[in-house]
């Protein structure tokens, strides 16, 4: 379904997104059943431009559309509540993006090198950066770990929404 293959069951075949049908897939309609997009799913699909997620999404997974350097437009659902480390890692042609109000963290390298120009933080938010000792969140870029928005050269605007609970003991996540 969409240029995407899927595992599932009788009831919802369409449960969890494993990977792109293929490599040079242009657009992508997620199934309006699917719950999670896997760990590197449409990774290093260069060509693609455009992704249509379904309101049921909860998970985006780590490095899910690392290096899709075409990605122009995706719209996250208010039902996301996790985005993956480096999910959109080298995501040069994305500039903007709305994060929905179930999201509470910003791993590390999410939207590293990518063509973002500004982004607003909501108040939600409790981390930007990965909590210390956390492995499952970390992300390492040739040896270096990156911060959420580390070599976004293009972002000239970070705003935190009133009352943000940004947690002093991640790290800075900008840089």
């Amino acid at each position: 379904y969409g240029n995407a293959l899927y595992l599932g069951n009788k009831e919802n075949p369409y449960i969890v997104l494993i990977k792109a049908a293929n490599k040079k897939i242009k657009e992508c309609i997620v199934a309006k059943s699917a719950r999670f997009i896997l760990n590197d799913a449409f990774k290093d699909c260069v060509s693609l431009k455009t992704v249509d997620l379904p309101n049921t999404l909860l998970s985006i997974g780590k490095g899910a559309f690392f290096g899709c350097k075409s990605l122009e437009t995706i719209y996250l659902p208010e039902s996301l509540e996790s985005i993956g480390p480096a999910a959109f890692f080298e995501c040069a042609s994305l500039k903007n993006i709305q994060l929905p109000k179930g999201v509470s963290a910003i791993y590390d390298a999410t939207f590293a090198k990518s063509g973002l120009e500004s982004i607003t933080v909501p108040q939600q938010i409790t981390c930007v950066g990965t909590i210390d000792k956390d492995p499952e969140h970390e992300f390492y870029y040739y040896g270096v770990q990156c911060g959420a928005f580390a070599d976004c050269d293009k972002l000239n605007t970070v705003i935190f929404e009133p009352h943000t609970k940004y947690a002093q003991r991640c790290r800075a996540g900008i840089g």
